[in-house]
């Protein structure tokens, strides 16, 4: 029984010495609610990995336009008139280059007479305007585009007034001497020499009436 205490004692002293700076509490011990709730340290955000691409706005909008395609031929050709061909080697465009972009870029060039409507043919197939330049054909392609050009609103030619219709008329319905002299001679034919020539004034008077 007395080497039990004693091996007892040796092991509290040797906790005691390891754990001199520690308070020791008995086994009822309790802690005072006035010192307030126990938190836990804050631990510090952790940083921002660096990216390849960079950082801020610039970044993301390098990843949000997306690659660029680019073409090794791409060439705009219209078989009526007004006929063209033209050839950009290479093109690059980048994901949000449209057709209708195309199209401005064509204009803008003066391919094209100003306010000319186009429509563009690839295969035989109309390219829609909102269509993406970047999704016919893959990198390196080359590619064949077909223009139809159609002129603009057509000019309305000016409305003639009823006076220069009426004048239009009379200088059509105008009947020559050489005319007359044809029509008296039918008439001579028929009733005579001098029974002809007074129908023919007749005739002369209620023309020109």
């Amino acid at each position: 029984m007395t080497s039990a205490i004693s091996e007892q004692q040796f092991a509290s002293g040797f906790l005691h010495l390891l754990h001199t700076n520690t308070p020791v509490f008995s086994a009822t011990h309790t802690t005072s609610q006035s010192r307030g709730p126990v938190t836990l340290t804050k631990m510090p955000a952790p940083k921002r990995k660096r990216t390849d691409a960079g950082l801020g706005s610039s970044a993301d909008a390098a990843a949000a336009a997306g690659p660029k395609r680019t073409f090794a031929k791409l060439t705009l050709k219209s078989i009526k008139a007004p006929k063209f061909t033209h050839t950009y080697a290479p093109l690059a465009v980048d994901a949000q280059y449209t057709v209708l972009d195309l199209k401005q870029r064509a204009i803008d060039e003066n391919l094209v007479p100003a306010g000319s409507e186009l429509r563009f043919l690839l295969k035989g197939k109309v390219l829609k305007d909102s269509g993406l330049v970047a999704d016919l054909g893959d990198e390196g392609a080359e590619l064949m585009i077909t223009v139809l050009v159609t002129a603009g609103a057509a000019t309305t030619s000016p409305v003639s007034t009823p006076a220069e219709e009426e004048k239009k008329e009379a200088i059509s319905l105008t009947v020559d001497e050489p005319v007359w002299a044809q029509i008296g001679q039918v008439l001579d034919n028929a009733y005579g020499s001098e029974k002809a020539a007074k129908v023919l004034e007749k005739l002369k008077a209620s023309y020109q009436a």
